[in-house]
Formats: C-alpha cells, structure tokens, sequence
C-alpha cells in the first residue's frame, strides 16, 4: 500500500486501474447513517455503486469507516485490479495507512478494510468534498431511498448528473 497527495478534484485512475470513492453522512433523526461507494474506470464511467444503511451508528468517524469497508467490498467485483480508494475522512485513511495499536472500534473495521485488500495494489487516499461529491451526494440519496442496494452500471437520477460535470 503508497500513501498519495491530496488532490483538489476528481481525476481519473490509470487504465487498468479502478476508483473507489466513499462517503458516510448520519441521519440522526432517523437514527441511521448512510454508508455509499462508487468504482469508476479510467473512462470515468461507473462500474459499480452502492448504499448501505446501518442503525445506530453516530459517530461520523466510524461510519466513514464502515463506508470504506462497504466499498472494499463492493470493489472486490474487480479482482486483479489495482484499486485506488479515495475518501474525505482523512482520520480514516490516516489509519489505514499507519495503523493505531489502539482497539476501538474505528480500527477494528480498518483492519478489516485493510485485510480484505492485503493481496492487490491498493492506494489509499485523502481527498477534499469536492473530489468526492458523487459519493457524498448517493449518501444523501440513500437516506432518501432508504434500503441497500448495490448496482452495477449507472447511478440513480439526479446524482448521475455529478458524474459528467466530475469528470469535465
């Protein structure tokens, strides 16, 4: 696993190479948070995304984290790939790339992130709200949506309107 620069908007990977962009918001009147994730090609078309709901949860650090686990895993479809795996939780990515000895909960399913991606190249990185706003804005979706669902292809209306003016 590198360590990479923050960038100031969403690029493209290289070919042969996927994007995972993750997000998290929490809904604390709903008492949930929305966990989603984006892979997306060098073309920069969408392969595959996703939104998990989970109860409970309201610490914004520790849903970022169940986000990147959701998106390793939804990234998995592309074995052999390399994946680069970008979020604007810079904690988060900071624990993936120098893990904490500390047991709590917010390593404990980086491990996980971390484990599940031990076998490919991976790059994880921090990246500004802007560089991750299709992400972000599926979260809000999601709350909107209210169920799990993963998909393979485009994202729902409106958010597929982010994914032209992302990659102009």
């Amino acid at each position: 696993m590198r360590a990479s620069a923050a960038i100031l908007e969403w690029e493209p990977p290289p070919l042969g190479t996927i994007k995972l962009n993750t997000d998290a918001t929490i809904s604390v009147t709903k008492g949930m948070d929305v966990s989603s994730a984006v892979c997306r090609d060098a073309n920069g078309s969408v392969l595959r995304w996703g939104v998990k709901l989970m109860q409970g949860v309201v610490d914004a650090e520790l849903a970022e984290a169940h986000a990147l686990l959701f998106g390793v895993q939804i990234a998995s479809a592309f074995p052999g790939t390399s994946l680069i795996c970008e979020s604007d939780a810079s904690n988060v990515i900071n624990r993936t790339l120098a893990p904490v000895s500390a047991i709590d909960p917010i390593q404990l399913v980086v491990n996980d992130c971390v484990g599940l991606v031990r076998d490919r190249d991976v790059v994880f990185k921090f990246v500004r709200r802007q560089c991750n706003h299709v992400a972000h804005t599926l979260t809000k979706w999601g709350i909107f949506f209210g169920k799990d669902c993963i998909s393979n292809g485009n994202v729902p209306f409106p958010v597929n309107e982010l994914i032209h003016v992302s990659f102009d």
